[in-house]
């Protein structure tokens, strides 16, 4: 979480991504110094093997409790996947656990989930009964909007088993015409693999005038059952 907020700011983010700096003479050093990066995701000048395409910050560490360590991120088609190995371990070939585990984890990332859609916002999920109107006894009832999630690639949409949708409609007997497209008629929470990704309202699919007839004689069949 830490790196996710501190990688929205763009002077942080800027810093984290140089490769080289070169430091001025100073009291200690008669000439320029020039440093490289110890994240050799970023950069081949220091160390070869591990420069990941995409790959953005963020800080490597070390110490001999801690292992070698790192916190990353790589961005991919508007996506950014963080990523924080703790404890990993130099190979004997020298390899650096921290770089060659990072690289696992951002390979199954990007190979694993992508940007779907969710649930549509025509996807027609109940109807309820609908009272005075001439040509239709239901009214169907579908999302207030589309949500759109990070989900696994092999999501199956509708059919997905992970999916659930859960709704109440306001009046299980029905609703009076006239009803206008849009009209909130319940409610709909989605969940996906038991995460819930939105509550919204459940609403009407289209617009049904009443019929006046219908109407007419609902209001003289009230007005005598109440006397």
């Amino acid at each position: 979480l830490l790196c996710m907020y501190a990688m929205d700011n763009p002077a942080f983010k800027e810093v984290v991504n140089e490769t080289e700096v070169e430091l001025p003479i100073t009291n200690k050093h008669t000439a320029t110094t020039r440093k490289f990066t110890t994240n050799y995701m970023l950069s081949t000048q220091s160390q070869s093997g591990y420069r990941y395409e995409g790959a953005s910050g963020v800080k490597t560490g070390f110490t001999t409790p801690a292992g070698y360590c790192l916190a990353s991120c790589v961005e991919k088609d508007e996506l950014t996947f963080f990523t924080v190995v703790l404890g990993a371990q130099k190979y004997e070939d020298s390899r650096q656990g921290n770089f060659t585990e990072t690289i696992k984890l951002f390979d199954f990332a990007k190979d694993s989930f992508s940007m779907q859609t969710l649930l549509k916002s025509n996807e027609p999920i109940t109807t309820i009964p609908l009272r005075l109107a001439a040509d239709k006894e239901h009214v169907q009832l579908q999302p207030e909007y589309a949500v759109t999630a990070l989900l696994p690639k092999d999501f199956k949409g509708m059919e997905d088993e992970r999916l659930e949708l859960i709704y109440t409609v306001s009046d299980e007997e029905g609703v009076d015409a006239p009803v206008e497209i849009g009209q909130a008629l319940g409610t709909l929470t989605v969940k996906y693999d038991g995460r819930t990704y939105a509550t919204m309202d459940l609403v009407s699919a289209e617009a049904v005038e009443r019929s006046q007839v219908l109407h007419v004689i609902d209001t003289v069949s009230s007005f005598f059952s109440s006397t």
